[in-house]
């Protein structure tokens, strides 16, 4: 069951990683939009960090808690 536990807390690392390079990405998006003068970059690369953001530490944050609720289980 613990290997079960470790399995459902490392897809929550990486939802957490997805997260963070889809802000990664909005970021970079928002220096183009920024250097390029283009304000459709700019407000694309601002919704991007806002919802890799969201994203990341909603996935993270819902299979942390269901690894810790299958660990009081176990145990």
């Amino acid at each position: 069951m613990q290997a079960v536990v470790n399995f459902i807390n490392n897809i929550g690392n990486i939802g957490g990683l997805i997260g963070l390079g889809w802000a990664a990405w909005g970021v970079w998006d928002l220096a183009i939009g920024i250097r390029r003068e283009l304000d459709d970059k700019k407000d694309k690369g601002i919704q991007s960090m806002i919802l890799g953001a969201l994203l990341g530490t909603v996935l993270k944050a819902i299979f942390s808690a269901l690894a810790a609720g299958l660990q009081a289980i176990v145990v």
